[in-house]
Formats: C-alpha cells, sequence, structure tokens
C-alpha cells in the first residue's frame, strides 16, 4: 500500500508540474494541437487534398473570411462542397441540390424533411430559396473528421459520400409518398403548428405598453419580425367599418367623399353599399393579381347611426395608406377617426376617437382557396373517422365542428387573419361565429370548448389590439376563470391598458397563485410560467406609475437590471420615471403599496 500511495503522490506532483508550465488554457489547446510544428487546420487541408485526390475527384480550393478553408469537388455526378473551420480544424460536407421543389408546397418539404431528420443518423436534410423565389433547393450536410490513420479516414469518407446518395433516396420516396398522400390526407406538421402557436404568443406581447419620455404610451414591437401570409378576400363596407371601431348601431352613410389626386362623392344608395373600402386603393389589371394604384387615400364620410333623441349628421375621416406586399397580400394601415360617438365603460364622452390597424387585399383566386379550405375540412373529417384525432390541428378540430361550410370559412379565416395582424377582419369574420355558437347547444367535448375558448381568445385579443377594451373585457372575462397564460396576459392588458381599477388586483391575484402552486419547494416554475410571472412584475411596476406611486415601481425596475428578460424595459421606464420627477408633474400617494411590493416580493 505504500507503494501505491507514493505513486499516487509522484502523479500529482507530474500533473502539477504539467499545469504550472502551461499556464493558459490558450497554451494546452496549441500544444495538443501541434503535430511535425502545424497546426490542425493546416493538416486537414493537406488531409482533404490528399483524400481528394486518392479517389480521383477533381477539386477546387477557397479560403474565405475566418479562415474558413473550402473545397468544391465532384463525386459520381453529385457536386460536393467541404468546409474546414478554424479554431479546431472541424469538417463539414455538402451534397448540394439533391431536390428542387416548388415553393408552393414548402409545407410538404418541411414535413419531408423533418421526417427524414428522424430517420438517418449522420446527414441532415434542410432548404432554401432558389435565386428567384419561386423553387426550393434541397441539401444535405454531414460532419466529418479526419484521424491520424488515412486508410480509415479514406473508407468513412466513402462510405459518408455513399451515405448522401442513400439519404437522397429517403428523401425521394419520402416526398412522393407524402405528394401523392397529400391529395387525400393532409400530413401532420409539427413544426408549422409550434410556429402558429410562438406567432400567437408574439402577438399577446405587441399588447403590453410602455412608457415613453413624452407621456404617450406605446407598444412592445420586439416580435415584429414574424410575417405570416394567408386569407380569404373580404369587401369591407364603410359602414360596418364605423359599426365596429366606433361601437354604434346602424351606421347610416349619407355621402363618402373620396380624395386622391381628385375629389369625387358617392352619394347614391346602391354607390355606397357596393363600395368596397380598399378598392379605392388596390385594383385588379387581370384576376387575382391586385397592386396598389396609389399611395395614400382620404375618406370623408357624413353619416347618422340610430340613437335615441340623437340623428345629428357626424363627420368621420378614413386615411388608407399602401404599407407592403407579400406573395399573397397586400397590407393597407387604416385610421379612423372621430369626436366620440358612443363613450363605452373605459372612454370620455365627447373626446376624438381614434384607432389604426392593418387591413389587406388577399392575390390569387377565391374560388380556389375555397377548395383548399373545403378540401382541409374533408380532411379533418376522415381523420376523426378513422380515428387520428390525435393528428388534427387546432384549425382542423375548428372545421370539423361545424356542418354549416359558412361558419366553418369564417372560424378559418378568422384565425388567420388573427396570425397576419388583421385584426378587424377577425371580428368581422368571427362575430358571427360566436353569436352562432351562443344560440346552439354545443356538445361538451374537448373540441367543441376549445372552439368556443379560442374564438372568444381571438375576439377578445382583436378587440383590444383596436384598443376597445370594453368590447375585449366581454370576451376575456367569460375564459379567464381557465387561467390559461396566454388568456390571462390578454385579459391583464386589456385591464391595464384600460386604466381599469380592477388591474392591480387581477395582478396581484394571479402573482400569488402562481407562488404558492410552488410554496411546498417541488418542483420548479417552468419556462412559460416564469415568462409569466416576469410579465405581471413588469404589469405590477407600470400600474404603479400610472397611480403615481413611482417609489414602488422604481425598486422593482432596479431589481430588474440585473435580469436579461427584463433590463430594457426596466431601463426605459426608470428613465420616465427619472422624466417625471424632473418636471415635479405628480405627487406621491402614500397608498400602502410598499406593504403590497413587500409581502409579493416582486
Amino acid at each position: 500500500m505504500d507503494f501505491i500511495n507514493v505513486i499516487a503522490v509522484l502523479v500529482g506532483v507530474l500533473l502539477v508540474v504539467i499545469i504550472l508550465l502551461f499556464s493558459s488554457k490558450e497554451k494546452i489547446r496549441t500544444f495538443f494541437q501541434k503535430k511535425n510544428g502545424k497546426s490542425l487546420k493546416t493538416d486537414s487541408s493537406k488531409c482533404a487534398e490528399n483524400l481528394l485526390k486518392s479517389i480521383g475527384c477533381t477539386y477546387t480550393r477557397e479560403k474565405r473570411k475566418d479562415d474558413l478553408v473550402e473545397f468544391r469537388f465532384n463525386f459520381q455526378n453529385g457536386h460536393y462542397a467541404m468546409r474546414i473551420f478554424p479554431h479546431g480544424g472541424e469538417v463539414v460536407l455538402f451534397f448540394q441540390g439533391i431536390a428542387e421543389v416548388s415553393a408552393e408546397k414548402i409545407d410538404l418539404l418541411r414535413v419531408t424533411c423533418n421526417r427524414v431528420n428522424n430517420i438517418v443518423l449522420c446527414h441532415t436534410v434542410y432548404y432554401a430559396y432558389s435565386t428567384d423565389k419561386k423553387n426550393m433547393i434541397v441539401h444535405v450536410s454531414a460532419p466529418f473528421f479526419f484521424t491520424d490513420d488515412f486508410l480509415r479516414t479514406k473508407d468513412a469518407f466513402l462510405v459518408l459520400l455513399e451515405g448522401f446518395f442513400d439519404v437522397r433516396r429517403i428523401f425521394t420516396n419520402e416526398f412522393s409518398v407524402l405528394e401523392k398522400d397529400s391529395t387525400s390526407s393532409l400530413p401532420y406538421d409539427i413544426e408549422k403548428n409550434h410556429l402558429n402557436y410562438a406567432r400567437e404568443n408574439a402577438l399577446l406581447d405587441s399588447l403590453e405598453l410602455f412608457h415613453v419620455v413624452d407621456g404617450a404610451r406605446l407598444k412592445n414591437t420586439a416580435n415584429e419580425s414574424f410575417n405570416y401570409r394567408s386569407g380569404a378576400k373580404l369587401p369591407i363596407s364603410v359602414s360596418s367599418l364605423l359599426a365596429t371601431v366606433f361601437q354604434i348601431n346602424q351606421p347610416s352613410i349619407i355621402d363618402i367623399t373620396i380624395v386622391t389626386d381628385s375629389i369625387r362623392t358617392l352619394s347614391s344608395v346602391e354607390e355606397i353599399k357596393n363600395f368596397n373600402l380598399l378598392s379605392s386603393l388596390v385594383a385588379e389589371k387581370e384576376e387575382g393579381k391586385p397592386s396598389f394604384i396609389t399611395d395614400i387615400v382620404t375618406l370623408i364620410v357624413k353619416y347618422k347611426y340610430e340613437k335615441k333623441g340623437n340623428d345629428a349628421q357626424r363627420i368621420a375621416t378614413i386615411v388608407l395608406k399602401a404599407d407592403k406586399e407579400t406573395q399573397e397580400c397586400l397590407y393597407v394601415v387604416a385610421a379612423v377617426a372621430d369626436v366620440n360617438a358612443e363613450a363605452g365603460a373605459f372612454e370620455v364622452p365627447g373626446a376624438l376617437k381614434s384607432s389604426s390597424f392593418y387591413l389587406a387585399y388577399d392575390k390569387g383566386d377565391n374560388e380556389q382557396r375555397l377548395q383548399e379550405l373545403a378540401y382541409m375540412r374533408r380532411d379533418a373529417i376522415d381523420k376523426i373517422f378513422t380515428g387520428k384525432q390525435e393528428e388534427l390541428t387546432e384549425d382542423q378540430q375548428m372545421l370539423a365542428l361545424w356542418q354549416n361550410e359558412d361558419i366553418a370559412q369564417k372560424v378559418y379565416w378568422g384565425r388567420k387573419c388573427f396570425r397576419q395582424e388583421r385584426y378587424y377582419e377577425v371580428i368581422e369574420y368571427l362575430t358571427p361565429v360566436w353569436n352562432k355558437m351562443l344560440t346552439y347547444q354545443l356538445p361538451k367535448d374537448e373540441a367543441a370548448q376549445n372552439t368556443l375558448f379560442l374564438t372568444a381568445f381571438y375576439l377578445g385579443s382583436s378587440y383590444a389590439e383596436l384598443e376597445l377594451y370594453e368590447q375585449a373585457y366581454y370576451y376575456l372575462d367569460g375564459i379567464f376563470h381557465l387561467r390559461d397564460i396566454g388568456v390571462s396576459i390578454a385579459y391583464v392588458d386589456t385591464l391595464v391598458n384600460a386604466r381599469d381599477f380592477r388591474s392591480l388586483y387581477v395582478i396581484n391575484t394571479l402573482i400569488k397563485e402562481l407562488r404558492e402552486k410552488y410554496a411546498d419547494g417541488v418542483g420548479h416554475m417552468t419556462g412559460v410560467e416564469e415568462s409569466f410571472m416576469n410579465f405581471l412584475r413588469r404589469r405590477w411596476a407600470y400600474v404603479h406609475v400610472e397611480l403615481g406611486d413611482l417609489a414602488s415601481a422604481e425598486r422593482v425596475y432596479k431589481k430588474m437590471l440585473d435580469e436579461p428578460l427584463n433590463a430594457d424595459f426596466a431601463l426605459n421606464e426608470l428613465a420616465y420615471i427619472q422624466k417625471l420627477r424632473e418636471n415635479n408633474s405628480i405627487s406621491l400617494p402614500d397608498d400602502g403599496s410598499e406593504v403590497s411590493l413587500k409581502d409579493l416580493d416582486i
């Protein structure tokens, strides 16, 4: 045993000497990378040249930015690239252009790539747009490593190259099967479902307001990068627009003056009835191929609305501005203003009421869109009868619930418009659905209840986006008891943005419930719950700023400066608080908020 102990001590001393000798990680890494005075990167490049020569391949060699070295070569009619990365000599092989697929089939392509990547081991299938954006080019990549044994490296290299051809064969077969099956059944697309869920969460984030130093309140636009496109052609009448935005009953349009480069007025009942709001900004030279005909249009609308003892003529202004064009839609920003026609619970009578939002004009053949929708609905029903309910998307659940095809279409397009931020159109589509649901005795199954829940959620969130908080409250309050996090976020934002006196009580209740869930020390908050808690803390502090309790809000925001997810928001709010103090524009009440802060541990 003494001999073993002596050996152990000697080994320990030797390790200490080595650590002292190589006093930095960089020296140790360099020592082990070097061989015969050449770096591993240099060795990898030389090995690549020898390897390609040994299998009879001609190649080109290019040194790119950041010391990346790329070899391009052909092997058995396939086009390959080999990239050797610096700082470790990592090698990646690329088999380029194994297939080309129309961009219209991107959903099938995505499902195919996900399936193939689950089947193969070392290779990864991915795709990118062609130069003209009309097709998707499919590629395959795989990692590779050089060893000191050249023959073994060569064998492994050839096996990897043959594997690329196997992956191409698997991809071709899988895509052909899916393409054939798609004529009778849509493939389950889990990636798209996750993206849709992320999109809806991003839109919820946009409801959260923050202060700016001039006293205004702005929306959080951190998720503006999302860009989803779909829809159906929905003629938009001036009458329905005013009824929704101003929440008035049956406005009667007297005349509409359209101001562009010229001025014209519509006054006949037939002209006004058939006037599509977007037709003044967009025209179709060919069927399904619309384009902007001007950049901005102003509509001056004279109207009356039914109200007891009030038949006075009113004037509303609607400004339409061309915004952007995508592959499927032309987007228009609409701004509507009038002195508040009908003040709601959250509004000031006689104040100027205005709202701005997106409208969109859809490209393409509307008949084809309706056929695609009918096909999706049939596919959903087929899956239910064959016991494949687990493969149904939420869209298909909603479509399959309704025997009335018109209602099914409204449900589908309403949800699509929500993801595109076309909130006015969401209301136009889903309000009839909601009213129909209230008259039906819905079954108690999960799909029916889920449809009811989602319809209320989309309507409530859309009204909140249009700053119609009384209507938003109606829909969201009815489903708030479910304590769904998405609904809770929309509900809290509606109350806070409307400056409702119940805001702080609701926020305190939600914080308390979430903390009590893990009070026994068992388990931890999920990532979604932690994000929700951060949201509630930001709303809590925001409300205290609105109430004038700057000290409590400031303490919370200072804690948030050390929290990456909250730091930017907190810094902005602290600057706003400082500005308020400099202007001496607000008194600081002693309302017991400090005790509330301590009790909640915000």
